[in-house]
């Protein structure tokens, strides 16, 4: 990026300096307006929650109906956050060995004590 000098402006200076600023404001927002929006708070449809998930409709309409998987509804239209269907997946992540032995020696040394 290119930067200017600061210098001082004079009153007959102004119009042009307040005209180059407009310009600059203008350009941030531009660039702010274009800036990718935070996906995790997205809404998907049924059909982009199957696709997310690399689950069948069928699948994901049985995952509701069982409440298994988080979902929003109005009127006849589901609607699922990607942030929960994040969660959701994060939820079935399976422990190492090493994970369930280091809980394991925590939860017998936390009873010793007692």
């Amino acid at each position: 990026m290119e930067q200017k000098e600061r210098k001082s402006v004079n009153f007959d200076q102004l119009p042009e300096a307040v005209s180059y600023l407009i310009e600059k404001v203008d350009n941030l927002e531009l660039i702010i307006k274009n800036q990718p929006k935070d996906s995790e708070d997205e809404f998907l449809t049924v059909e982009e929650a199957s696709a997310f998930l690399t689950l069948s409709l069928p699948t994901v309409y049985s995952k509701v109906s069982k409440k298994a998987l988080p979902y929003m509804k109005k009127g006849k239209r589901l609607y699922f956050l990607k942030s929960d269907l994040i969660e959701y997946i994060k939820d079935g992540r399976v422990k190492t060995v090493s994970e369930v032995e280091a809980e394991a020696d925590q939860f017998l040394t936390s009873k010793k004590r007692k």
